[in-house]
């Protein structure tokens, strides 16, 4: 990712990250719930999460550290019951962004990650399940369900989950 010519304090990026399980659970808690600020002179991620989901913050915040050398940030909004993990990277900004497209309803898992194995797609599946799936107990046929507003990463999401021979409605 090229660095912005009025970038002078980006922290450079590891030029290669392993495709583990790890990188790709972070990829799909991204799809799942975060967005990137962009500006002239800052460029950051955000990752949103409910003020309950304490543990999924803080495996964000720990993947960062280990992958990427970053510290993530915490800031709670008790009112709005919500915890915020704030990466304060323009590199990785610019990355995620290249990765993903920007805006919620534009999201999409980049090609050559619906081409690996089942097996990998498993974390990714994972990241997006903890963000934005859930799962309903209190009908008379139980039923686990994922919400976006994309599209294509729904049908994406289909594919993915038809990799990992499960059934589904859309």
């Amino acid at each position: 990712v090229k660095k912005s010519k009025h970038d002078f304090k980006s922290f450079q990026l590891p030029s290669k990250v392993a495709l583990n399980e790890k990188f790709l659970k972070l990829c799909g808690y991204f799809l799942a719930e975060g967005y990137i600020s962009e500006g002239r002179s800052r460029n950051f991620i955000v990752l949103a999460f409910n003020i309950k989901e304490e543990n999924y913050a803080n495996e964000v915040k720990s993947i960062v550290e280990e992958l990427f050398g970053l510290e993530a940030v915490f800031r709670r909004h008790d009112s709005e019951k919500s915890l915020l993990v704030y990466i304060h990277s323009a590199n990785l900004a610019r990355f995620f962004k290249k990765l993903f497209n920007r805006g919620a309803q534009n999201k999409k898992i980049p090609d050559f990650m619906m081409k690996l194995p089942a097996v990998k797609q498993a974390a990714l599946i994972e990241g997006l399940w903890k963000g934005d799936g859930y799962v309903n107990s209190k009908r008379k046929y139980p039923r686990a369900g994922f919400v976006t507003i994309s599209p294509l990463l729904a049908h994406q999401l289909k594919m993915l989950l038809l990799r990992q021979n499960i059934v589904f409605s859309f």
